[in-house]
């Protein structure tokens, strides 16, 4: 089956009112096609509008989305195709350890940042917001690394901020943050708090809520996801930042993605690293299924949302009728000034535009999962305040060897200068003394017994006879002698 200009392999799963297919592109790359079932005017919306944020997002734990086309008269959504188990689905298997916990949720607020920080087509920020952070949302590949999928009803301003039904929230409820349910917008602080609720479930492997989707919501706002009697054996550490990432007031959360996701490495760093310990998990997890089911592909076919991006249907409580939300605040900021500065948070450079449109990301280089780790490859725009610092420092010492370097030479130069004039002033000291004694021994006055005659040698080397020195020339008084003939 040909679906545009890509081959249709298998199908892969299906969502509420959507379908996946596995597919190959002509270059030979495995890719996944999204479609809808049949026409309807929201989903279709909802479907191109998704193909449009997705354009402008790349991240390597963010589902990439290749591009979007018409066939038979119905969108589709081209996604890169990525294979492993969900969230849900290891949590179900064993709780996780600390140290793959927080790999998941550094990664994966990593993704976050980038989808909070798109910008729009006139350089200005989409407010993009993903609203449906859940265990089923999230795939850890074997390698260890955790993807970011469905954006299938992220809400962003330029596009379709208004179109979400009045007194309806989309989203899985027992996910929801506090103010959601009490009718506010959604914000990053509401994809933060889900992310929380998530890594609680993975590290304790049970859910934060259940019951009846009015027993949830009142759970949600009165408790919070660490009350369950699971939580409380969380490692600490963990725990204090699951803790503040679910806090109810909003405020109180994290600000930023990157402040979030540095946080969870560096605790991810104290517990000894966990992509070998998130990899492992993974292994067991495909090996379990590929056991219980008798086959060495079950493991890939037994999480079908791991490759589709989909959402399955939602349950009974998964959706509930809440209050109109209220009008948004008014933005008093000053007018918002574009920046020059290249983000890792903006969309693909103009030549990744382009080789979208050819062959979507076909020649893309790979980079390895280790170099995953480096925050700077991810976020450039936020950098490390140890990176600059530690740039600082080399900034410093490599001027104050420059400094030192010069100077040494200076001194050396006015060493050299001192010897040479204290030479210089020895030598005419000593040609002082030199010509001082000359002078006292031939141009002294001698003591007059009888007569007395100086001599001295004129310019024709005549000898010349006055009766005192002051008749010698001065240039000739020290060769002038004294005579005094005898009787």
């Amino acid at each position: 089956m040909q679906l545009g200009r890509y081959e249709v392999q298998r199908p892969l799963g299906s969502g509420g009112m959507s379908e996946a297919l596995l597919a190959r592109a002509p270059s030979g790359r495995l890719v996944v096609l999204k479609r809808p079932r049949n026409y309807d005017p929201e989903l279709t919306a909802r479907l191109r509008d998704e193909g449009r944020l997705g354009a402008k997002l790349y991240h390597p734990n963010l589902v990439e989305t290749l591009e979007s086309f018409e066939h038979e008269g119905l969108p589709v959504l081209a996604l890169g195709f990525a294979e492993g188990p969900t969230i849900d689905a290891l949590r179900k298997q064993r709780p996780l350890p600390p140290a793959a916990v927080a790999r998941i949720g550094c990664q994966i607020a990593e993704a976050l940042g980038c989808i909070h920080g798109a910008i729009g087509d006139d350089g200005r920020p989409l407010a993009a917001v993903h609203r449906d952070v859940s265990p089923r949302n999230i795939i850890v590949t074997p390698t260890g690394d955790s993807v970011l999928i469905d954006l299938g009803i992220a809400r962003f301003d330029e596009l379709r901020g208004a179109q979400t039904e009045t007194g309806m929230v989309l989203g899985t409820l027992r996910y929801m943050a506090p103010e959601l349910i009490d009718g506010e917008r959604a914000s990053p602080a509401s994809d933060f708090y889900s992310l929380g609720c998530v890594l609680i479930e993975a590290a304790t492997g049970e859910t934060c809520f259940s019951g009846p989707p009015s027993e949830v919501a009142a759970a949600i706002v009165a408790k919070g996801p660490l009350a369950g009697a699971a939580a409380s054996g969380i490692e600490q550490r963990l725990k204090d930042l699951l803790a503040r990432m679910c806090a109810r007031d909003p405020k109180a959360r994290f600000i930023e993605a990157h402040e979030l996701s540095r946080a969870l490495r560096e605790l991810e760093g104290a517990l000894g690293g966990g992509q070998a310990v998130l990899a492992r998990c993974v292994a067991d997890a495909a090996a379990s299924a590929a056991v219980a089911a008798d086959n060495p592909f079950a493991a890939a076919a037994s999480v079908p949302k791991a490759v589709t991006g989909i959402s399955a249907p939602m349950a009974a409580s998964d959706t509930v009728p809440l209050p109109p939300a209220p009008p948004p605040p008014v933005n008093l900021t000053p007018p918002y000034q574009r920046s020059n500065a290249p983000s890792a948070f903006g969309p693909p450079p103009l030549g990744a535009a382009i080789e979208l449109a050819v062959e979507p990301r076909v020649s893309r280089p790979h980079v390895p999962a280790a170099t995953y780790d480096a925050p700077v490859d991810h976020r450039p725009t936020f950098r490390k305040e140890s990176t600059v610092v530690a740039t600082a420092l080399k900034s410093l010492a490599v001027l104050a060897l420059l400094i030192g370097a010069w100077a040494w030479w200076r001194y050396r130069e006015d060493e050299d200068t001192r010897r040479r004039a204290q030479a210089i002033e020895q030598r005419l000291q000593a040609e002082a003394r030199t010509l001082q004694e000359a002078l006292k021994e031939t141009a002294q006055p001698c003591e007059r017994r009888g007569d007395a005659y100086w001599v001295y040698t004129d310019d024709k080397g005549t000898d010349v006879v006055v009766e005192s020195v002051q008749q010698v020339p001065k240039r000739l008084r020290a060769a002038a002698r004294c005579v005094m003939p005898t009787h």
